[in-house]
């Protein structure tokens, strides 16, 4: 896995997006391991692939649905509100 982090890094950096975070972790016995530190996007694209660019770019479309959603309540009851007379036009079928 480590170095499928490593492989997805050097395409992040050709890509210009943001890299795996990497440290060193030290357990109760004084052994040191490579622990990497993954965001959302980052997991899905280790999970999702062999083709890392295309896991890439797949990933970063299926995001982007996530990123409408609303932020605020205020947006969250303008878009209900929308939604709820698009529903009533529909069934009145108003021109």
């Amino acid at each position: 896995m480590l170095r499928d982090c490593d492989i997805l890094n050097e395409n992040y950096d050709r890509l210009g997006l943001s890299k795996i975070g990497s440290s060193l972790f030290v357990n109760e016995q004084s052994r040191e391991f490579r622990e990497m530190t993954l965001a959302k996007m980052q997991t899905m694209d280790l999970m999702t692939g062999y083709n890392i660019e295309l896991r890439i770019q797949v990933n970063r479309r299926w995001e982007e649905p996530e990123n409408q959603l609303p932020q605020t309540f205020a947006e969250a009851l303008m878009l209900a509100t929308k939604q709820a007379r698009l529903s009533t036009d529909v069934l009145y079928e108003v021109p």
